[in-house]
This record gives C-alpha cells, structure tokens and sequence, in this order.
C-alpha cells in the first residue's frame, strides 16, 4: 500500500475507472490511520465507492461488532461485510499474506459501497466484493515490502 502514501486515489487505472462508470476525479478524506488517505468516487450508476487503505481500529472493531456483520471471503483473504438497504462496508485482512507488509498500521483495507440515487444498483455487496477483489489484485502488483 506504499504506493498510496501519497494519493490514495492513485489506485484505479483510467480503464478500470470506466468499468465502474467512474468519470470523474477520486475525493480523498482523511478516514485513514496510515499515510493514505481515503478515496472515494462517485459512478454514474448512482453509488459512491470508496476504500480505505489504512482503517481506524476503533471503525474496523465496531463494523465487526454489529450484529449483522459477516464473516466471508474475499480473493481468499478473511473479511468482515456489513451492510443495509443502502450501503455495503467490507473489511478484508491481508496481514497473513507475506506480500502484504505494511509498517505501522493495521493490515487490513476496507470498502464502501453507498447508493446515491434511488435507481441504483441493489447488489452493493456483490459490487463491493467484486471492488475488495480488484483492490488486492492491484496491492499485489506491486512490491510492498519496507
């Protein structure tokens, strides 16, 4: 996660913008406990995206408490999904996974998914899986070793 140390939004290439109808800029907020900050895009099929490359402990900790939160899996990593009629939050655990070091925070990213528009999609879950997805095939591109 090294490489978002700077610009979190920095994440998705133009190509895979487009394959979420995201066509404007990423808005980063300060959501992160790490060097990153968070980003988040708005789609044109009416939901907002966003991930977070270094949770709060306390944001992690009270997700995995709700009653209704899951434990799943996501690209074979350990996550905890939240969700409600109009959002879907996933945390997925990657601090196992020798090709995942990152010095001083939580290993660990989380994705939101939130409806915008009332004629938005309604699989939020299933497009925040698919995005957790994306987000650990592009973290294990790149070298994250200290």
């Amino acid at each position: 996660m090294g490489r978002y140390a700077v610009s979190s939004c920095a994440l998705l290439s133009d190509q895979e913008r487009a394959a979420y109808g995201i066509a404007l800029p990423g808005r980063e907020i300060d959501l992160s406990e790490g060097p990153a900050e968070s980003c988040y895009w708005l789609t044109s099929t009416g939901i907002q995206m966003g991930w977070i490359p270094y949770p709060r402990d306390a944001a992690r900790k009270s997700k995995a408490d709700e009653p209704d939160a899951r434990r799943i899996k996501v690209a074979g990593y350990a996550a905890v999904q939240t969700a409600d009629e109009e959002s879907c939050y996933q945390n997925v655990t990657i601090g196992s996974d020798k090709d995942f070091i990152v010095v001083g925070s939580t290993t660990s990213f989380s994705t939101v998914i939130s409806q915008t528009q009332p004629d938005a999609p309604e699989d939020l879950c299933g497009i925040a899986t698919s995005f957790s997805k994306l987000i650990v095939s592009k973290l294990q591109q790149f070298d994250l070793s200290p």
